[in-house]
């Protein structure tokens, strides 16, 4: 069986809203091209998610677009009242699985989940990105300031105010 979803950006956004932090948003409707297969209890889930995110760049906190094009496969299991330790080291594999409860899939919360593992962990606008100025946040990508730039290594910065005597044994 094949589906084809297009959420909405504002009802994304609903979905969004229990999280603490959300560092993107949505310009246009997610896009999910989902294909889903059943073998006995085990739902297979394959496709494809495109969106098209605003994110801020880490460097120099601008807003730019980020398309978000990526294939997904997540595999369902009949979740059977079995509670996971709070603390477990996940692998590769758990972030691919999850579970269905009284053979009901919430297809919104997998697409969801899947955009959240794909937006950048530390987002840049590009490469080169200069970012911004440390000392009078001038956006580095529009010019140089003017600003005097001492190269000092911060771990030597005590050292600076350090006195140290000329001569022999006297001092």
């Amino acid at each position: 069986m094949g589906i084809q979803l297009v959420e909405e950006p504002s009802s994304f956004k609903e979905l969004l809203l229990p999280l603490p932090r959300i560092d993107f948003s949505l310009d246009k409707p997610v896009r999910a091209h989902l294909r889903i297969n059943k073998s006995d209890e085990v739902v297979l889930i394959r496709g494809r998610i495109q969106a098209e995110l605003i994110l801020q760049c880490s460097r120099c906190l601008e807003d730019y677009r980020f398309p978000l094009d990526s294939d997904c496969e997540v595999t369902l299991f009949p979740f059977e009242g079995v509670t996971p330790p709070q603390e477990a080291e996940l692998d590769k594999d758990d972030l691919r699985s999850s579970y269905y409860y009284e053979g009901e899939i919430d297809l919104s919360a997998i697409i969801r989940e899947q955009v959240l593992l794909d937006v950048p962990y530390k987002p840049l606008c590009h490469a080169s990105c200069k970012g911004l100025c440390p000392i009078c946040g001038a956006d580095l990508n529009r010019g140089s300031c003017s600003c005097k730039k001492e190269v000092v290594d911060e771990r030597f910065a005590p050292l600076k105010g350090l006195k140290i005597g000329r001569g022999g044994k006297g001092n």
